[in-house]
Protein backbone atom coordinates (compact mmCIF):
# COMPACT_ATOMS: atom_id res chain seq x y z
CA UNK A 1 0.00 0.00 0.00
CA UNK A 2 1.25 3.74 -0.90
CA UNK A 3 2.11 5.69 2.00
CA UNK A 4 0.79 8.99 1.72
CA UNK A 5 2.98 12.18 1.08
CA UNK A 6 1.99 13.45 4.31
CA UNK A 7 2.92 10.37 6.08
CA UNK A 8 6.06 10.36 4.23
CA UNK A 9 6.70 13.85 5.21
CA UNK A 10 5.78 13.29 8.76
CA UNK A 11 8.33 10.30 9.11
CA UNK A 12 10.92 12.30 7.57
CA UNK A 13 10.94 15.06 9.67
CA UNK A 14 11.12 13.18 12.75
CA UNK A 15 14.15 11.32 11.08
CA UNK A 16 15.80 14.56 10.63
CA UNK A 17 15.47 15.38 14.46
CA UNK A 18 16.26 12.16 15.48
CA UNK A 19 20.15 12.57 13.39
CA UNK A 20 20.20 16.50 14.76
CA UNK A 21 19.75 14.84 18.44
CA UNK A 22 22.45 12.34 17.87
CA UNK A 23 24.57 14.83 16.02
CA UNK A 24 24.92 17.11 18.99
CA UNK A 25 25.27 14.28 21.41
CA UNK A 26 28.40 13.15 19.15
CA UNK A 27 29.28 16.38 19.56
CA UNK A 28 29.37 16.55 22.95
CA UNK A 29 31.86 13.46 23.38
CA UNK A 30 35.72 14.60 23.37
CA UNK A 31 37.95 13.16 20.77
CA UNK A 32 39.65 11.31 23.15
CA UNK A 33 39.08 9.39 26.50
CA UNK A 34 35.90 9.52 28.27
CA UNK A 35 34.02 12.88 29.05
CA UNK A 36 34.88 14.05 32.79
CA UNK A 37 32.74 14.37 35.40
CA UNK A 38 32.21 17.61 37.14
CA UNK A 39 34.87 16.29 40.21
CA UNK A 40 38.00 15.58 37.58
CA UNK A 41 40.75 17.52 38.01
CA UNK A 42 42.46 19.19 35.43
CA UNK A 43 46.39 18.58 35.17
CA UNK A 44 48.61 21.33 33.09
CA UNK A 45 51.84 21.21 34.65
CA UNK A 46 54.21 18.33 36.35
CA UNK A 47 52.82 17.30 39.45
CA UNK A 48 52.18 14.55 42.09
CA UNK A 49 48.95 12.88 42.32
CA UNK A 50 48.14 11.65 45.74
CA UNK A 51 44.77 11.58 46.61
CA UNK A 52 42.27 9.03 44.61
CA UNK A 53 40.29 10.23 41.56
CA UNK A 54 39.65 11.13 38.31
CA UNK A 55 42.52 13.91 36.66
CA UNK A 56 43.21 15.18 33.21
CA UNK A 57 45.44 16.79 31.14
CA UNK A 58 44.03 19.91 30.34
CA UNK A 59 47.19 20.42 27.68
CA UNK A 60 50.69 19.37 26.52
CA UNK A 61 53.20 19.47 29.62
CA UNK A 62 56.89 19.50 28.85
CA UNK A 63 59.28 20.01 31.70
CA UNK A 64 63.64 20.46 31.82
CA UNK A 65 63.92 19.90 35.43
CA UNK A 66 61.40 17.04 37.10
CA UNK A 67 62.77 13.87 37.90
CA UNK A 68 58.93 12.84 36.85
CA UNK A 69 57.20 14.99 35.50
CA UNK A 70 53.32 13.53 36.33
CA UNK A 71 54.16 11.40 39.85
CA UNK A 72 50.99 9.03 40.97
CA UNK A 73 51.45 8.10 44.81
CA UNK A 74 47.65 6.83 45.74
CA UNK A 75 45.54 3.95 44.75
CA UNK A 76 42.60 3.93 42.57
CA UNK A 77 43.95 7.02 40.03
CA UNK A 78 42.48 7.74 36.68
CA UNK A 79 44.68 9.80 34.38
CA UNK A 80 43.04 10.44 31.22
CA UNK A 81 45.54 12.23 28.82
CA UNK A 82 42.84 13.08 26.58
CA UNK A 83 45.52 13.10 23.76
CA UNK A 84 48.22 15.61 25.41
CA UNK A 85 51.88 14.83 25.15
CA UNK A 86 54.20 14.86 28.30
CA UNK A 87 57.47 15.85 26.75
CA UNK A 88 60.98 15.59 28.35
CA UNK A 89 62.53 17.78 25.47
CA UNK A 90 64.81 20.71 26.81
CA UNK A 91 64.10 23.78 24.79
CA UNK A 92 67.38 23.92 23.26
CA UNK A 93 66.44 20.44 21.86
CA UNK A 94 68.32 17.73 23.82
CA UNK A 95 66.21 14.78 25.76
CA UNK A 96 66.19 15.15 29.33
CA UNK A 97 65.65 11.01 29.11
CA UNK A 98 69.67 10.81 29.49
CA UNK A 99 69.44 11.81 33.14
CA UNK A 100 67.27 9.02 34.69
CA UNK A 101 63.87 10.49 34.16
CA UNK A 102 60.17 8.85 33.96
CA UNK A 103 57.69 10.81 31.96
CA UNK A 104 55.42 9.66 34.18
CA UNK A 105 55.82 7.21 37.32
CA UNK A 106 53.49 5.21 39.05
CA UNK A 107 54.96 3.83 42.10
CA UNK A 108 53.55 1.56 45.14
CA UNK A 109 50.18 2.43 43.99
CA UNK A 110 46.93 0.07 43.08
CA UNK A 111 44.14 0.52 40.73
CA UNK A 112 46.11 3.21 38.68
CA UNK A 113 44.55 3.57 35.07
CA UNK A 114 47.02 5.95 32.35
CA UNK A 115 45.13 6.17 28.88
CA UNK A 116 45.13 7.94 25.99
CA UNK A 117 48.00 10.16 26.09
CA UNK A 118 51.92 10.13 24.37
CA UNK A 119 54.95 10.18 26.68
CA UNK A 120 58.19 11.42 24.98
CA UNK A 121 61.84 12.28 25.31
CA UNK A 122 62.40 10.83 28.55
CA UNK A 123 64.42 7.86 29.60
CA UNK A 124 61.75 6.06 30.59
CA UNK A 125 57.89 6.75 29.15
CA UNK A 126 55.94 5.59 31.14
CA UNK A 127 56.63 3.41 34.43
CA UNK A 128 54.99 1.35 36.87
CA UNK A 129 57.06 0.12 40.23
CA UNK A 130 55.84 -1.78 42.80
CA UNK A 131 52.19 -1.77 41.75
CA UNK A 132 49.10 -4.27 41.98
CA UNK A 133 46.06 -3.87 38.96
CA UNK A 134 47.29 -1.08 36.83
CA UNK A 135 46.00 -0.19 33.44
CA UNK A 136 47.54 1.33 30.41
CA UNK A 137 45.38 2.17 27.60
CA UNK A 138 46.12 3.46 23.44
CA UNK A 139 49.11 5.48 25.19
CA UNK A 140 51.97 6.38 22.75
CA UNK A 141 55.95 5.90 24.04
CA UNK A 142 58.01 7.42 21.25
CA UNK A 143 61.84 8.48 21.11
CA UNK A 144 63.10 7.79 24.73
CA UNK A 145 66.46 7.14 25.77
CA UNK A 146 65.93 3.27 27.36
CA UNK A 147 62.09 1.99 27.38
CA UNK A 148 59.04 3.22 26.49
CA UNK A 149 56.65 1.59 29.23
CA UNK A 150 58.33 0.32 32.09
CA UNK A 151 57.07 -2.25 35.15
CA UNK A 152 59.31 -3.38 37.90
CA UNK A 153 57.92 -5.75 40.65
CA UNK A 154 54.12 -5.08 39.56
CA UNK A 155 51.31 -7.31 39.56
CA UNK A 156 48.65 -7.98 37.50
CA UNK A 157 49.13 -4.95 35.00
CA UNK A 158 46.82 -4.58 31.50
CA UNK A 159 48.41 -3.30 28.48
CA UNK A 160 46.25 -2.25 25.76
CA UNK A 161 46.35 -0.55 22.43
CA UNK A 162 50.16 0.43 23.43
CA UNK A 163 52.85 2.03 20.77
CA UNK A 164 56.46 2.11 21.68
CA UNK A 165 58.67 3.51 18.89
CA UNK A 166 62.28 4.28 18.79
CA UNK A 167 62.79 4.10 22.56
CA UNK A 168 66.55 4.01 22.60
CA UNK A 169 69.40 6.23 22.42
CA UNK A 170 71.71 5.46 19.73
CA UNK A 171 74.49 7.68 21.67
CA UNK A 172 74.00 5.22 24.89
CA UNK A 173 77.28 4.16 26.11
CA UNK A 174 77.25 1.22 26.84
CA UNK A 175 74.64 0.41 24.39
CA UNK A 176 71.51 -1.72 25.64
CA UNK A 177 70.75 -5.34 25.22
CA UNK A 178 67.71 -6.57 24.63
CA UNK A 179 67.26 -7.50 28.37
CA UNK A 180 67.63 -4.17 29.81
CA UNK A 181 65.78 -1.57 26.74
CA UNK A 182 62.73 -2.34 25.29
CA UNK A 183 59.51 -0.66 23.95
CA UNK A 184 57.56 -2.25 26.68
CA UNK A 185 60.01 -3.60 29.29
CA UNK A 186 58.49 -5.84 32.42
CA UNK A 187 61.17 -6.96 35.29
CA UNK A 188 60.25 -8.64 38.14
CA UNK A 189 56.69 -8.57 37.27
CA UNK A 190 53.85 -11.46 37.59
CA UNK A 191 50.57 -11.94 35.52
CA UNK A 192 51.33 -8.98 32.96
CA UNK A 193 48.91 -8.78 29.81
CA UNK A 194 49.30 -7.19 26.70
CA UNK A 195 46.89 -6.62 23.94
CA UNK A 196 47.38 -5.30 20.30
CA UNK A 197 50.47 -3.80 21.10
CA UNK A 198 52.24 -1.96 18.10
CA UNK A 199 56.29 -2.18 18.59
CA UNK A 200 58.43 -0.92 16.66
CA UNK A 201 62.11 0.47 16.03
CA UNK A 202 63.24 -0.32 19.68
CA UNK A 203 65.56 -2.61 20.77
CA UNK A 204 63.39 -5.26 22.43
CA UNK A 205 60.14 -4.95 21.17
CA UNK A 206 58.63 -6.71 24.34
CA UNK A 207 61.19 -8.15 26.79
CA UNK A 208 60.07 -9.88 29.97
CA UNK A 209 62.75 -10.79 32.53
CA UNK A 210 62.69 -12.50 36.19
CA UNK A 211 58.80 -12.31 35.31
CA UNK A 212 56.26 -14.68 35.92
CA UNK A 213 53.06 -15.26 33.46
CA UNK A 214 53.72 -12.71 31.10
CA UNK A 215 51.50 -12.70 27.75
CA UNK A 216 51.81 -11.14 24.74
CA UNK A 217 48.19 -10.93 22.30
CA UNK A 218 47.54 -10.15 18.85
CA UNK A 219 51.13 -7.90 19.00
CA UNK A 220 53.58 -6.47 16.03
CA UNK A 221 56.71 -6.20 16.37
CA UNK A 222 58.93 -4.80 13.56
CA UNK A 223 61.83 -4.06 13.05
CA UNK A 224 63.61 -4.26 16.40
CA UNK A 225 66.71 -6.06 17.86
CA UNK A 226 64.62 -8.71 19.34
CA UNK A 227 60.68 -8.63 18.77
CA UNK A 228 59.08 -10.45 21.69
CA UNK A 229 61.61 -11.45 24.11
CA UNK A 230 60.91 -13.79 27.41
CA UNK A 231 62.82 -14.80 30.70
CA UNK A 232 61.01 -16.22 33.73
CA UNK A 233 58.37 -18.52 33.65
CA UNK A 234 54.97 -18.82 31.92
CA UNK A 235 55.57 -16.36 29.02
CA UNK A 236 53.76 -16.72 26.08
CA UNK A 237 53.35 -14.50 23.34
CA UNK A 238 50.35 -15.65 20.89
CA UNK A 239 49.22 -14.23 17.82
CA UNK A 240 51.96 -12.18 17.18
CA UNK A 241 53.35 -11.14 14.03
CA UNK A 242 57.49 -9.92 13.61
CA UNK A 243 59.05 -8.58 10.58
CA UNK A 244 62.81 -7.75 9.46
CA UNK A 245 64.39 -8.30 13.46
CA UNK A 246 67.09 -9.73 14.12
CA UNK A 247 65.49 -12.28 16.04
CA UNK A 248 61.68 -12.30 15.93
CA UNK A 249 60.48 -14.50 18.86
CA UNK A 250 62.88 -15.26 21.80
CA UNK A 251 63.00 -17.26 24.93
CA UNK A 252 65.88 -16.65 27.04
CA UNK A 253 66.77 -18.17 30.16
CA UNK A 254 63.23 -18.87 30.57
CA UNK A 255 60.91 -22.02 31.51
CA UNK A 256 57.77 -23.67 29.97
CA UNK A 257 57.38 -20.39 27.39
CA UNK A 258 55.61 -20.90 24.83
CA UNK A 259 55.21 -18.98 21.27
CA UNK A 260 51.60 -19.46 19.61
CA UNK A 261 50.22 -19.06 16.63
CA UNK A 262 52.74 -16.25 15.60
CA UNK A 263 54.78 -15.26 12.42
CA UNK A 264 58.30 -14.82 11.77
CA UNK A 265 58.90 -13.08 8.64
CA UNK A 266 62.27 -11.96 7.20
CA UNK A 267 64.68 -12.09 10.23
CA UNK A 268 67.60 -13.34 10.72
CA UNK A 269 66.24 -15.52 13.24
CA UNK A 270 62.33 -16.80 13.46
CA UNK A 271 62.01 -18.69 16.53
CA UNK A 272 64.86 -18.64 18.95
CA UNK A 273 65.25 -20.85 22.91
CA UNK A 274 68.62 -19.92 24.73
CA UNK A 275 69.22 -21.42 27.75
CA UNK A 276 65.42 -22.58 28.50
CA UNK A 277 63.13 -25.45 29.37
CA UNK A 278 60.66 -27.00 28.30
CA UNK A 279 59.95 -24.07 26.04
CA UNK A 280 56.85 -24.82 23.39
CA UNK A 281 57.04 -23.20 19.79
CA UNK A 282 53.39 -24.11 17.97
CA UNK A 283 51.39 -23.67 14.88
CA UNK A 284 53.76 -21.26 14.25
CA UNK A 285 55.19 -19.99 10.60
CA UNK A 286 59.32 -18.73 9.92
CA UNK A 287 60.41 -17.44 6.16
CA UNK A 288 62.64 -15.60 4.00
CA UNK A 289 65.65 -15.73 7.06
CA UNK A 290 68.78 -17.39 8.25
CA UNK A 291 67.36 -19.62 10.49
CA UNK A 292 63.45 -20.59 11.14
CA UNK A 293 64.44 -22.21 14.42
CA UNK A 294 67.04 -22.23 16.72
CA UNK A 295 67.51 -23.84 19.98
CA UNK A 296 70.66 -23.15 21.85
CA UNK A 297 71.43 -25.07 25.35
CA UNK A 298 68.34 -25.58 26.02
CA UNK A 299 66.38 -28.72 27.73
CA UNK A 300 63.06 -30.66 26.75
CA UNK A 301 62.13 -28.04 23.49
CA UNK A 302 58.97 -28.92 21.95
CA UNK A 303 58.64 -27.73 18.15
CA UNK A 304 55.06 -28.78 17.02
CA UNK A 305 52.95 -27.82 13.60
CA UNK A 306 55.30 -25.51 12.36
CA UNK A 307 56.32 -24.88 9.03
CA UNK A 308 60.12 -22.83 7.62
CA UNK A 309 60.13 -21.44 4.07
CA UNK A 310 63.09 -19.87 2.26
CA UNK A 311 65.32 -20.27 5.42
CA UNK A 312 69.19 -21.12 5.20
CA UNK A 313 68.49 -22.93 7.81
CA UNK A 314 64.83 -24.69 8.91
CA UNK A 315 65.28 -25.75 12.32
CA UNK A 316 68.63 -26.15 14.54
CA UNK A 317 69.42 -27.78 17.48
CA UNK A 318 72.70 -26.86 19.28
CA UNK A 319 73.96 -28.81 22.32
CA UNK A 320 70.59 -29.36 23.19
CA UNK A 321 68.42 -32.47 24.76
CA UNK A 322 65.34 -34.23 25.04
CA UNK A 323 64.31 -31.41 21.86
CA UNK A 324 61.26 -32.88 20.09
CA UNK A 325 60.11 -31.74 16.34
CA UNK A 326 56.31 -32.84 15.34
CA UNK A 327 53.83 -32.60 12.59
CA UNK A 328 55.80 -29.80 11.28
CA UNK A 329 56.98 -28.99 7.59
CA UNK A 330 60.52 -27.66 6.58
CA UNK A 331 60.51 -26.63 2.61
CA UNK A 332 63.23 -24.81 0.84
CA UNK A 333 66.14 -24.27 3.27
CA UNK A 334 68.64 -22.99 1.60
CA UNK A 335 71.44 -25.13 3.12
CA UNK A 336 69.98 -28.04 6.13
CA UNK A 337 66.35 -28.25 6.83
CA UNK A 338 66.67 -29.96 10.16
CA UNK A 339 69.92 -29.40 11.64
CA UNK A 340 71.39 -31.17 15.33
CA UNK A 341 74.61 -30.38 17.09
CA UNK A 342 76.06 -31.50 20.33
CA UNK A 343 72.72 -32.55 20.95
CA UNK A 344 70.77 -35.72 22.24
CA UNK A 345 67.84 -37.78 22.78
CA UNK A 346 66.10 -35.71 19.86
CA UNK A 347 62.73 -36.66 18.11
CA UNK A 348 61.32 -36.01 14.78
CA UNK A 349 57.87 -37.48 13.68
CA UNK A 350 55.27 -36.75 11.20
CA UNK A 351 57.57 -33.95 9.62
CA UNK A 352 57.71 -33.59 6.25
CA UNK A 353 61.96 -32.29 5.42
CA UNK A 354 61.57 -31.21 1.31
CA UNK A 355 63.88 -28.94 -1.24
CA UNK A 356 66.86 -28.23 0.95
CA UNK A 357 69.13 -27.05 -1.79
CA UNK A 358 73.11 -27.97 -1.45
CA UNK A 359 74.28 -24.74 -3.35
CA UNK A 360 75.27 -22.33 0.00
CA UNK A 361 78.16 -23.01 2.09
CA UNK A 362 79.02 -23.17 6.08
CA UNK A 363 82.29 -24.28 7.35
CA UNK A 364 82.79 -27.82 8.52
CA UNK A 365 78.81 -28.69 7.78
CA UNK A 366 77.25 -30.29 4.88
CA UNK A 367 74.35 -29.53 3.16
CA UNK A 368 71.26 -31.83 3.47
CA UNK A 369 67.72 -32.62 4.56
CA UNK A 370 68.64 -33.72 8.08
CA UNK A 371 72.19 -33.09 9.33
CA UNK A 372 73.52 -34.36 12.30
CA UNK A 373 76.82 -33.73 13.91
CA UNK A 374 77.75 -35.39 17.51
CA UNK A 375 74.27 -35.72 18.33
CA UNK A 376 71.03 -38.93 18.30
CA UNK A 377 67.72 -38.48 17.28
CA UNK A 378 64.74 -40.86 16.64
CA UNK A 379 63.18 -40.40 13.39
CA UNK A 380 59.40 -41.76 13.08
CA UNK A 381 57.29 -41.28 10.37
CA UNK A 382 59.03 -38.59 8.41
CA UNK A 383 58.76 -37.39 4.83
CA UNK A 384 62.03 -36.59 2.91
CA UNK A 385 61.43 -35.17 -0.53
CA UNK A 386 63.86 -33.52 -3.43
CA UNK A 387 66.30 -32.36 -1.51
CA UNK A 388 69.60 -31.43 -2.59
CA UNK A 389 73.36 -33.40 -2.05
CA UNK A 390 72.01 -35.60 0.76
CA UNK A 391 68.76 -36.84 2.28
CA UNK A 392 70.53 -37.64 5.83
CA UNK A 393 74.33 -36.74 6.82
CA UNK A 394 75.30 -38.27 10.30
CA UNK A 395 78.99 -37.27 11.21
CA UNK A 396 81.30 -37.11 14.01
CA UNK A 397 79.65 -39.69 16.35
CA UNK A 398 76.19 -39.33 15.57
CA UNK A 399 73.41 -41.88 15.38
CA UNK A 400 70.10 -42.10 13.92
CA UNK A 401 67.03 -45.19 14.82
CA UNK A 402 64.55 -44.04 11.91
CA UNK A 403 61.34 -46.26 11.07
CA UNK A 404 58.35 -45.42 8.62
CA UNK A 405 61.07 -42.87 6.26
CA UNK A 406 60.12 -41.87 2.83
CA UNK A 407 62.59 -40.69 1.04
CA UNK A 408 61.24 -39.80 -2.08
CA UNK A 409 58.55 -41.96 -2.36
CA UNK A 410 60.20 -45.23 -1.05
CA UNK A 411 60.22 -46.64 2.42
CA UNK A 412 63.07 -47.20 4.82
CA UNK A 413 63.68 -47.90 8.29
CA UNK A 414 67.21 -48.08 9.29
CA UNK A 415 69.67 -47.48 12.38
CA UNK A 416 73.12 -46.07 11.64
CA UNK A 417 76.27 -44.36 12.51
CA UNK A 418 78.32 -41.66 10.99
CA UNK A 419 76.69 -42.63 8.09
CA UNK A 420 74.87 -40.36 5.02
CA UNK A 421 72.30 -41.58 2.57
CA UNK A 422 70.48 -40.27 -0.67
CA UNK A 423 68.45 -41.33 -2.77
CA UNK A 424 69.95 -41.84 -6.43
CA UNK A 425 69.08 -42.51 -9.93
CA UNK A 426 69.48 -46.00 -10.94
CA UNK A 427 72.58 -48.07 -12.59
CA UNK A 428 71.96 -50.70 -15.12
CA UNK A 429 70.83 -53.68 -13.01
CA UNK A 430 73.03 -56.83 -13.94
CA UNK A 431 71.46 -59.36 -16.29
CA UNK A 432 68.61 -61.25 -15.13
CA UNK A 433 67.96 -58.74 -12.05
CA UNK A 434 64.94 -56.55 -12.33
CA UNK A 435 64.89 -53.39 -9.69
CA UNK A 436 62.55 -52.71 -6.87
CA UNK A 437 61.78 -48.92 -6.43
CA UNK A 438 64.48 -46.25 -5.84
CA UNK A 439 68.53 -46.80 -5.40
CA UNK A 440 70.28 -45.08 -2.74
CA UNK A 441 73.57 -43.87 -2.28
CA UNK A 442 74.85 -44.77 0.75
CA UNK A 443 78.29 -43.26 2.67
CA UNK A 444 80.19 -43.91 5.54
CA UNK A 445 81.38 -40.26 7.28
CA UNK A 446 84.12 -42.18 9.21
CA UNK A 447 85.66 -45.73 9.74
CA UNK A 448 83.81 -46.53 12.41
CA UNK A 449 80.34 -46.36 10.27
CA UNK A 450 77.59 -48.72 10.55
CA UNK A 451 73.89 -49.09 8.84
CA UNK A 452 71.09 -51.68 9.26
CA UNK A 453 68.61 -50.45 6.40
CA UNK A 454 65.22 -51.81 6.01
CA UNK A 455 63.58 -51.44 2.11
CA UNK A 456 59.98 -51.45 1.95
CA UNK A 457 58.25 -52.19 -1.56
CA UNK A 458 55.02 -52.29 -3.23
CA UNK A 459 53.74 -55.73 -3.97
CA UNK A 460 52.11 -54.87 -7.32
CA UNK A 461 54.91 -53.39 -7.88
CA UNK A 462 57.44 -56.44 -7.33
CA UNK A 463 54.70 -57.84 -10.45
CA UNK A 464 54.71 -55.10 -12.58
CA UNK A 465 58.84 -55.39 -12.53
CA UNK A 466 58.34 -59.39 -13.56
CA UNK A 467 60.36 -60.91 -10.79
CA UNK A 468 60.12 -63.58 -8.10
CA UNK A 469 59.67 -61.55 -4.72
CA UNK A 470 61.11 -64.84 -3.22
CA UNK A 471 64.20 -63.42 -4.56
CA UNK A 472 64.28 -59.77 -3.50
CA UNK A 473 67.82 -58.75 -1.80
CA UNK A 474 69.73 -55.65 -1.20
CA UNK A 475 72.78 -55.19 -3.76
CA UNK A 476 75.33 -52.82 -3.82
CA UNK A 477 77.03 -51.12 -6.93
CA UNK A 478 80.37 -49.82 -6.47
CA UNK A 479 81.39 -50.27 -10.34
CA UNK A 480 80.57 -53.68 -9.86
CA UNK A 481 77.71 -55.26 -8.77
CA UNK A 482 77.60 -57.26 -5.55
CA UNK A 483 74.80 -58.80 -3.05
CA UNK A 484 74.70 -57.84 0.10
CA UNK A 485 76.21 -60.86 2.03
CA UNK A 486 73.29 -61.28 4.77
CA UNK A 487 70.38 -59.43 2.84
CA UNK A 488 66.83 -61.00 2.96
CA UNK A 489 63.46 -60.61 2.20
CA UNK A 490 60.55 -60.27 4.57
CA UNK A 491 57.67 -60.89 3.00
CA UNK A 492 54.87 -60.32 6.06
CA UNK A 493 55.99 -57.01 6.17
CA UNK A 494 57.43 -56.41 2.48
CA UNK A 495 60.33 -55.27 2.87
CA UNK A 496 64.04 -56.26 2.44
CA UNK A 497 66.73 -55.91 4.92
CA UNK A 498 70.52 -56.27 5.08
CA UNK A 499 73.64 -55.11 7.74
CA UNK A 500 76.09 -52.87 5.36
CA UNK A 501 79.43 -53.65 7.20
CA UNK A 502 80.80 -51.71 3.93
CA UNK A 503 79.95 -48.26 4.39
CA UNK A 504 82.21 -47.10 1.94
CA UNK A 505 80.08 -44.83 -0.48
CA UNK A 506 77.83 -47.34 -2.84
CA UNK A 507 74.35 -47.19 -4.75
CA UNK A 508 72.36 -49.70 -2.76
CA UNK A 509 69.04 -51.30 -4.80
CA UNK A 510 66.78 -53.96 -4.08
CA UNK A 511 66.98 -56.58 -7.08
CA UNK A 512 65.24 -59.64 -8.01
CA UNK A 513 65.63 -62.49 -10.32
CA UNK A 514 63.33 -62.10 -13.49
CA UNK A 515 60.70 -64.52 -13.89
CA UNK A 516 61.37 -67.10 -16.97
CA UNK A 517 58.26 -66.02 -18.47
CA UNK A 518 58.72 -62.21 -18.47
CA UNK A 519 58.60 -59.95 -21.78
CA UNK A 520 60.66 -58.51 -23.57
CA UNK A 521 58.63 -55.34 -23.22
CA UNK A 522 58.73 -55.68 -19.78
CA UNK A 523 62.80 -55.50 -19.55
CA UNK A 524 62.22 -52.53 -22.00
CA UNK A 525 60.12 -50.71 -19.29
CA UNK A 526 62.78 -51.59 -16.47
CA UNK A 527 65.79 -50.64 -18.25
CA UNK A 528 64.00 -47.27 -18.96
CA UNK A 529 62.70 -46.46 -15.87
CA UNK A 530 59.05 -46.65 -16.40
CA UNK A 531 57.85 -49.39 -14.03
CA UNK A 532 57.28 -47.07 -11.19
CA UNK A 533 59.27 -46.80 -7.62
CA UNK A 534 57.41 -48.17 -4.79
CA UNK A 535 56.62 -48.37 -0.91
CA UNK A 536 56.02 -50.66 1.39
CA UNK A 537 52.54 -50.52 3.36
Amino acid sequence: MRQSRRARSSRLVRLSVLLIAVSLVCASVPAFGDAPDASSTSIDSCTTISTPGHYVLASDVRTETAESCIDVRADDVTLDGRGHVIDGRKTDGRSAGNSGNTGLSVRDARNVTVRNLTATDWEVGVGFAGTTDGTVRNVRVVDNDLSGVRLADATGTDLTNVTATTNVNPQRRPFPGPSESAGIFVADSTDTRVLDADLSRNVAGFASVRSTGSLVVDSVGQPNEVGFLLGGTNGTVRGGVAAGNNVAFFADNASASTFVRSFAISNRVGFGVENSTNATVADVNASSGLLGVSVVESRRTTLDNATTTDELVGVNFLDSTDAAVTDSTVTGSGFVGVGLVGTSRARISNTTVARSAGSASIPGATSSGFYLNDSAARLRDVTAAKNENWTVFAERGSSLDARNVSFDGTRLSFAGRNVALDSTDRPEPPPNRAPVGRSFVVSGTSSDSTLDLRVGYDPPAVAAAGVDEATLRLWRYDGDWSRVADSRVVRDDSAVTATLSRTDRSVVTVLGERNATESTSSRYSDRYGIVASSSAE
